[in-house]
């Protein structure tokens, strides 16, 4: 097809400079393209400098610099996306729609359509030869747009394994007392975790946090107070205030201003079923009691990392056999349908009707009632750590 059009190109141009030009085949169009001449030729008459406004398009207002092949744009203008102006200043060039178009697209078979619309829309105004050229082009770019994602795809692979890891991958065996917990997170990676510290003596450290943000700059910074609050857990059972009050020093002078994490951390007691707990602004755990009633666990501190004075304080609570500890993190009760909250009394619902279920049968129970709610539509992590005294 270009060799065609190449030559009859020189016919053209060898006719102008001699005789008026002879209609041509309606397959190619030369509106206001200029006589080709050789180096060192005089200008046809009627013609422009090249370098001079509408010397190759004979558009009022062109940069005028010689554009070497044609564009997209139709066989009458060439175009200069990458090699100089040839449209005036305000023109839109036909590619830039797709272009946006591409940068929204989902998936491969998205882009296959995108492009595979474009191309028909323009083979009724576009030189094929134009077409093919741009294709090239568009597929070079979208080359490199796919290694850029599939790089990055490897890369959180690499994070979400990472962090799988970083989460206890045994539950604690202790007298009197049964644990579970799970977190799901709204993203490949996530600011929520839970976690089990072995503190001796049938002592076990119940932690549940939410940090800040989402995706990997959440999980790196909860990385971070995971690895400081295990290197301090030793400490935990004789001063759970010191191991905190640290964690913020570290988390102030680590992280951007307005980062910060909301903490519940407990120590039970398991032979003596007594709870020990600071909680850093997190949402308040509840505990079900064996006779129905709820008690609330509140705030006894301020969030972690937010300010450099930190205020806080011990809460203390006896447990009995039977009774059912629950900590969670936000996304449990701030799930969505439409403008509601799933909310504490729904949550407390849900617990009430697995009250007697083994834990991990009633962090099931209550994820089962939140994505029902929600309708599987997940904005925000969702954590839950359940204990129940034996």
């Amino acid at each position: 097809m270009r060799l065609s059009a190449t030559g009859r190109l020189r016919s053209v141009s060898n006719a102008r400079r001699t005789s008026p030009m002879p209609p041509l085949p309606s397959t190619l169009s030369t509106r206001n393209r200029p006589a080709r001449r050789r180096p060192g030729e005089p200008a046809a008459p009627g013609g422009s400098e090249l370098g001079s406004p509408g010397a190759l398009t004979g558009r009022p207002g062109c940069g005028g610099r010689v554009a070497p092949r044609p564009c997209a744009c139709g066989p009458e203008v060439y175009c200069s996306r990458t090699h100089g102006c040839a449209r005036p200043r305000g023109d839109r060039h036909p590619m830039d729609d797709l272009e946006q178009r591409l940068a929204s697209a989902a998936g491969r078979t998205e882009l296959a359509q995108v492009i595979e619309e474009h191309v028909r829309s323009m083979a009724s105004v576009a030189d094929p030869s134009a077409i093919a050229l741009e294709v090239v082009r568009l597929a070079e770019r979208l080359a490199e747009r796919m290694d850029r994602e599939r790089r990055v795809d490897r890369e959180i692979a690499i994070a979400r394994d990472v962090q799988r890891r970083l989460f206890p991958q045994h539950v604690p065996e202790l007298p009197h007392v049964q644990l579970a917990a799970r977190c799901i997170h709204a993203r490949s990676v996530g600011g929520d975790y839970y976690d089990f510290l072995d503190l001796g003596a049938d002592r076990v450290g119940l932690v549940l946090g939410d940090v800040s943000g989402k995706g990997v700059h959440a999980a790196l910074r909860m990385a971070n107070l995971q690895a400081h609050l295990r290197s301090q857990a030793g400490s935990a059972p004789q001063d759970p205030l010191r191991v905190l009050r640290q964690a913020n020093r570290m988390l102030w002078e680590s992280t951007h201003p307005g980062d910060f994490a909301t903490l519940f951390f407990g120590v039970l007691a398991a032979p003596a079923r007594r709870l020990t707990y600071i909680n850093c602004g997190h949402n308040p755990p509840l505990c079900l009691r064996r006779d129905g009633t709820i008690e609330w666990l509140r705030a006894t501190a301020t969030v972690l990392g937010a300010f450099e004075e930190w205020e806080c304080a011990l809460g203390r609570m006896q447990l009995a056999s039977g009774d059912l500890l629950v900590a969670y993190s936000d996304g449990v009760t701030e799930a969505r349908n439409g403008g509601e909250h799933f909310g504490e009394e729904r949550l407390v619902d849900a617990i009430r009707s697995h009250a007697d279920a083994p834990p991990d049968l009633v962090i099931a129970g209550i994820l089962e009632r939140v994505q029902s709610f929600s309708a599987g539509d997940q904005s925000d992590d969702l954590t839950l750590l359940v204990a129940r005294l034996r």
